[in-house]
């Protein structure tokens, strides 16, 4: 496990590097989904739910990766899963 402080600094990193490849291309899948796992790293599950939503959306419903984040993301809001960074 990482040091609090360098979790925060890697999860900083990753916005920052999601936000510009979101920049350059607004409907990159893989780059909607990063931002979907920052935000579940962050413990904003609604969003990262709809970041997710919106990845395999725009794979044309065909992007497991996302599905399994999505899945996770819907059984920690829930509380069936423990939120473990």
């Amino acid at each position: 496990m990482l040091a609090p402080d360098k979790r925060g600094e890697y999860l900083a990193r990753a916005r920052s590097s999601f936000e510009q490849a979101l920049k350059l291309d607004p409907k990159n899948a893989g780059a909607v989904n990063g931002m979907g796992n920052v935000l579940f790293y962050e413990r904003r599950f609604d969003e990262a739910i709809r970041r997710y939503e919106e990845a395999i959306k725009l794979a044309g419903g065909n992007y497991e990766e996302a599905a399994h984040d999505l899945g996770l993301a819907k059984r920690v809001k829930a509380g069936e899963v423990a939120f473990d960074p």
